[in-house]
């Protein structure tokens, strides 16, 4: 698993997405196609009649990491969002979770990166 520069900036690259809340809860549901990685994905997807819809249905402290990659967080910024919204417990450590859950957006390609030059 890599990691981020803490100063880069994950903006959202699926613009498929919804915002709910529910009884006092926010959630971002995300809904994207998948993409066949090469000619043998192909080939299963239409043998298989793979439906290629996908939707991720993200928790408060997901949400809000995907609410705030809009384009002006860094990391970095983010984290403090999140450390200062959610129990510490639940987060912690904020820098290695949001690292990670960034990774799992980024391989499904569901955001991007860029550094500090905006």
């Amino acid at each position: 698993m890599s990691t981020y520069d803490p100063n880069s900036v994950p903006v959202r690259r699926c613009a498929d997405w919804t915002m709910t809340t529910e009884n006092g809860t926010r959630h971002a549901t995300i809904t994207w196609e998948i993409q066949a990685r090469n000619r043998i994905d192909q080939v299963l997807f239409e043998l298989f009649r793979t439906d290629r819809k996908r939707k991720l249905t993200l928790d408060p402290v997901g949400s809000t990491v995907w609410n705030c990659c809009n384009g002006d967080y860094t990391v970095a910024d983010i984290a403090t969002v999140i450390a200062e919204e959610y129990d510490a417990q639940r987060v912690e450590p904020v820098d290695e979770t949001l690292s990670y859950f960034l990774v799992q957006l980024n391989e499904r390609g569901l955001l991007s990166f860029r550094g500090t030059d905006r």
